[in-house]
């Protein structure tokens, strides 16, 4: 398996792919499932901010795919996944480590991989724990300032909070 950057955002449509097989194979719900829309959109957005890591197996068949997000002196994992039937080749870990050593060579400091699904201590986690025992808290902050605008963008469903079925008064827009 070899692993490099995909500086041109080439392979955004094989990364919803396997990113989609990874979430049915993990049973994920409809909160995590984004299309290939979502990704062109997301690095539109960001741009250099957002890197996208691409793994190929020896017939050069992409079997992992990630989007990393650029901070000021971190690189944060946020969606990626690899093709099933990997057996106990794992796209992910060479993956990990050429964010890594990209990171580095980008004058990063720090590699934040997040934790378990929704924080739990799962699978997930185990699997991160086992490229640094070093963990930090990590929250995130759903305020809505304009609760009208909220509304009107939720009826597609927006984030409400990407959950088609979450109703918006769930959401207190009060405070």
């Amino acid at each position: 398996i070899r692993c490099e950057v995909d500086e041109n955002f080439e392979h955004l449509a094989e990364l919803a792919s396997i990113y989609g097989d990874t979430m049915d194979r993990t049973g994920a719900g409809d909160d995590l499932r984004f299309n290939e829309e979502y990704f062109r959109r997301l690095v539109s957005e960001l741009g250099d901010q957002a890197i996208h890591y691409v793994c190929f197996d020896a017939d050069d068949e992409m079997v992992g795919a990630s989007i990393y997000l650029r901070g000021s002196s971190f690189l944060n994992a946020h969606l990626g996944g690899s093709r099933s039937g990997m057996g106990l080749i794992s796209p992910a870990t060479l993956e990990t480590e050429t964010a890594r050593s990209h990171g580095r060579s980008l004058g990063l400091d720090h590699l934040n991989l997040g934790g378990g699904v929704g924080g739990a201590d799962d699978g997930l986690m185990a699997f991160k724990r086992g490229f640094s025992e070093t963990t930090a808290p990590f929250q995130v902050w759903r305020w809505i300032v304009d609760a009208d605008r909220y509304v009107q963008l939720s009826s597609g469903f927006f984030p409400a909070y990407r959950n088609p079925k979450t109703a918006t008064s769930k959401y207190r827009t009060d405070e």
